[in-house]
């Protein structure tokens, strides 16, 4: 694929004009009508991938937020029913609820629309609610481990 055509593919996508549009004037610079199709198919795809490249590592790093803090706030939750009974699991779970929500939906809980691409400030939320959980955890450790005693 000659790199004119590829610069004049991006040029003219970021004017404006259509896939057709573009074609017929690749065509008329000299390209088979084909090999412009395949020209301008390959701009618009490399230009989806580095759009969705961080939208897709963003839902993967929510993937593992939120089966790690699962894990941690269902262990909480074992371990209070384990040894204070269905009462305790209760209080625990309700205590795990808000930084789970945290964890999980960041801007939701912020008041914005969802997205994969966490901001800012569902950052901060979101390292608040690990802590509120870690906390928790602890928390349940040390409960443990006084009435062990």
């Amino acid at each position: 694929m000659p790199q004119w055509a590829i610069d004049r593919t991006v040029v003219l996508l970021r004017i404006g004009l259509r896939v057709p549009e573009i074609v017929k004037k690749l065509a008329a610079q000299g390209l088979s009508t084909e090999a412009a199709t395949e020209i301008v198919n390959r701009v618009l795809e490399d230009r989806v991938r580095q759009e969705m490249g961080p939208q897709e590592q963003a839902e993967r790093q929510n993937h593992w937020h939120r089966v790690l803090s699962g894990f941690v706030g269902g262990v909480n939750v074992l371990h209070a029913y384990w040894f204070f009974g269905s009462w305790g699991a209760c209080i625990a779970l309700r205590n795990t609820l808000l930084p789970l929500a945290c964890i999980w939906f960041p801007d939701w809980m912020r008041g914005a629309s969802h997205s994969a691409l966490v901001s800012p400030v569902g950052l901060f939320i979101r390292w608040g609610g690990w802590l509120l959980l870690v906390l928790l955890a602890i928390d349940k450790v040390a409960q443990i481990l006084v009435t062990a005693s």
